[in-house]
């Protein structure tokens, strides 16, 4: 994604039990999501326990 300042890479991660979410820098909930484009928001952010991190 792109933000204002660099290209970040990002990775995702599927936990195969479904449970636990990743709490860090670019998670669900994470304030650096406020930093890109709502186009790259919709493509890479869904906001749900769903294991992926």
């Amino acid at each position: 994604v792109k933000t204002p300042r660099k290209v970040v890479k990002l990775v995702r991660v599927l936990n195969p039990w479904g449970k636990g979410e990743w709490n860090g820098d670019w998670s669900d909930q994470s304030p650096l999501w406020n930093e890109v484009s709502s186009q790259d928001r919709e493509a890479w952010l869904e906001d749900k326990n769903n294991g992926e991190f």
